[in-house]
């Protein structure tokens, strides 16, 4: 067997990839083997390039369909771990809510489900308004009114609601607090 001798030029240092204890680096550089066009090459060298380990080389083509197949697989994965944390959020979220909804409500069911504006908040305030009738004042700009629905005349302006059932089968009326009737 004849021993030839591998010439190499780099052309292109793209980026070190890791460093070894011993001293070696592995990098992604542009080489040309041999007089060849230069290819893309991954493999360790010694800090000066005098010395190298095996390694792969890669054809522009080959470089481009290996760096988007990680992207797609990077960007899947970066998908995928992100519904997986918005769904861990949610369910934390309705979780706690309707353990404060449970307690808010000195054990009794919550007045609405995950799906319902009429859960209720931290900072609401159940009124007992009398005839089996409860309002729930919010902190924020709505204001829950549990029980059945009201016929007094009121305007579709004022009644300008959202009507859910709730988990007991009453039926809820959510308004604006400025189109609040009571």
């Amino acid at each position: 067997m004849a021993n030839t001798e591998i010439r190499y030029e780099i052309k292109e240092y793209v980026g070190t990839v890791s460093r070894k204890k011993n001293g070696w680096n592995r990098e992604l550089n542009i080489v040309s083997w041999n007089g060849q066009p230069p290819k893309y090459d991954l493999r360790e060298w010694s800090d000066d390039h005098s010395h190298m380990g095996k390694g792969i080389t890669l054809f522009a083509d080959e470089m481009k369909t290996l760096v988007d197949a990680y992207t797609k697989y990077r960007n899947r994965r970066v998908v995928d771990d992100a519904k997986a944390d918005e769904a861990k959020r949610n369910e934390q979220y309705w979780n706690d809510r309707n353990s404060r909804n449970y307690n808010n409500n000195a054990g009794t069911e919550p007045t609405g489900t995950a799906d319902s504006p009429a859960a209720t908040s931290t900072e609401d305030q159940q009124i007992d308004m009398g005839e089996g009738e409860t309002l729930v004042e919010g902190s924020g700009s709505m204001v829950h009114k549990q029980g059945t629905l009201p016929d007094d005349g009121l305007t579709d302006e004022e009644l300008a609601a959202t009507v859910a059932l709730g988990l007991d089968g009453t039926e809820s009326v959510c308004a604006e607090s400025s189109h609040v009737p009571f």
